[in-house]
């Protein structure tokens, strides 16, 4: 399963249009795909207080289960917008591991490295898998065949790479769990 979180809150959204449309395309694929529209929900702010997130279980129980996630968010100010934030700083041990994408869409084309420090956090902070190609949409007009095609390209991208990490993501630490002794017994700063 891959979940897509879309954090926009505004009624007529084009990264929420943009996360329906992928959904689709991974229904499509045969996979199963979840849209957790931030909408529906009044998640507590972050303040580093250590928020609860108990009551919301169904949430984080759909991030758990999901071999991808997908982050559909507007670009304010050249950044993701706040909702996406809070949502990290609220799920983003959930996160852990996981293969993250984003569809990012804004006003023009100078934000489309915005996300980077966003992308960049779930990088470093709990080692999630970012997928090297995200779909920046903005207002300029290209043809409808043009932008299916780059959902297209980044819905089978995503779901390859999702599908190859959430694999036997433990073999190679089998590996050297079994060989070990005999690397500790070789390398004279491991053999203490």
């Amino acid at each position: 399963m891959i979940t897509i979180v879309s954090t926009s809150l505004r009624e007529e959204s084009r990264s929420r249009t943009a996360a329906r449309e992928v959904a689709h395309l991974l229904t499509r694929l045969d996979q199963e795909a979840i849209i957790l529209d931030m909408r529906e929900y009044e998640l507590p702010f972050c303040n580093g207080g250590g928020e609860s997130t108990r009551s919301f279980a169904p949430l984080r129980s759909s991030l758990a289960v999901a071999k991808g996630v997908i982050f559909a968010v507007p670009i304010y100010n050249y950044d993701v917008n706040s909702v996406a934030k809070n949502f990290v700083e609220l799920f983003g041990d959930a996160l852990q591991g996981k293969v993250v994408g984003l569809i990012a869409t804004a006003g023009g084309r100078r934000s489309h490295m915005a996300p980077l420090f966003f992308l960049n956090s779930l990088m470093l902070d709990f080692r999630s898998v970012i997928a090297p190609r995200y779909l920046y949409l903005d207002e300029e007009i290209e043809s409808e065949d043009e932008t299916r095609e780059r959902l297209e390209n980044f819905t089978c991208d995503f779901l390859d790479l999702a599908t190859a990490v959430s694999g036997n993501s433990s073999y190679s630490r089998e590996i050297l769990a079994s060989k070990v002794g005999e690397v500790n017994r070789s390398n004279p700063i491991l053999a203490g």
